[in-house]
């Protein structure tokens, strides 16, 4: 299945210019953290149901859309060592992580399980029996949640 690719202009329109420095950004710091330069960029952007949410895997319709904030990946693939690294552009905010390839354990509430979850609906689609290592990036303009606080209320 060919993989689609987009210009920066094709997914950002009139904001395509501000995306091009925050592409540069993360491909400088990926640079610095990883040695070397990224294979590629993925993009999720995020999203909004209009008709309800968790109804769809209930058999109810929904009309899920795309908005403008997303999480971007720099990504090189690591065929000398079967591990992830993870990173995040906002480090302060988050702690790096490194995982080997095959096995992944999905434990606790930790920025990287996203990403992890994604990993494992790859590998496990595609069946992939040996993934190769990555080395990832990420970099998100989506809202997050407090998860110590959200019991809490307002």
């Amino acid at each position: 299945m060919p993989i689609p690719e987009f210009s920066l202009r094709e997914a950002y329109g009139d904001a395509s210019e501000k995306q091009t420095e925050r592409y540069a950004a993360l491909k400088e710091a990926f640079t610095q953290k990883f040695g070397r330069a990224p294979d590629f960029f993925s993009r999720a952007p995020g999203r909004v149901n209009i008709i309800g949410e968790h109804i769809d895997y209930h058999g109810y319709g929904v009309l899920p859309m795309s908005i403008s904030p997303d999480i971007v990946c720099a990504i090189a693939v690591n065929h000398d060592k079967p591990v992830l690294r993870l990173s995040n552009i906002q480090d302060a905010d988050y702690k790096d992580f490194t995982t080997a390839v095959d096995g992944v354990v999905i434990e606790g509430v930790d920025w990287h399980n996203y990403f992890l979850c994604g990993w494992k609906g790859i590998v496990e689609h595609c069946q992939l029996s040996t993934p190769c290592g990555m080395d990832v990036m990420l970099d998100g303009c989506v809202p997050r949640v407090c998860t110590k606080d959200r019991d809490r209320g307002p």
